[in-house]
């Protein structure tokens, strides 16, 4: 009679396909993650794998933007105000949001980025804001709002 065999690779067999199972999962399922687990977007993106756009969820509405020229310093105010609100399921990293003037002519000029005090969006929550800022360009007649980081 033979011996029995005294090591087998059935344990590292099994150990290499639910890391490998683990990882694949952490791939197809980015999305997600990157969502619901804080700072799991920041280790994608360190791998060079993209994940959903945060802007995709967020809905920018009820914008206004009033200009008025402030007499004491001479400078053009534009004053904003709106509101974001979250249409996911998952709480959603606010980005940077910009302001963009625009010209008589409808041509773009230089934007301001800013962002909110608010981090993070909750599940169907509204964040209400109103942001004001100095020196606005003379010739700027209107503003857009939008997300600086859209891809």
């Amino acid at each position: 009679m033979r011996p029995a065999k005294r090591g087998s690779n059935l344990g590292l067999l099994l150990i290499a396909g639910l890391v490998i199972g683990l990882l694949i999962a952490a791939y197809v399922f980015r999305g997600v993650i990157s969502r619901t687990v804080p700072g799991a977007d920041v280790i994608y993106a360190l791998l060079h794998l993209s994940t959903d756009n945060p802007a995709a969820d967020l809905e920018i509405s009820n914008f206004v933007a009033k200009i008025t020229h402030d007499e004491s310093s001479g400078q053009n105010v534009i004053d904003l105000s709106a509101t974001i609100f979250n249409l996911s399921e998952y709480p959603v990293n606010v980005p940077t949001l910009m302001v963009i003037p625009i010209d008589e002519v409808n041509s773009q000029m230089e934007p301001l980025r800013f962002r909110l005090q608010e981090l993070v969006v909750e599940p169907g929550q509204n964040i209400n804001f109103k942001k004001s800022f100095d020196n606005w360009p003379p010739d700027a007649t209107s503003a857009v709002l939008s997300w600086a980081d859209m891809p």
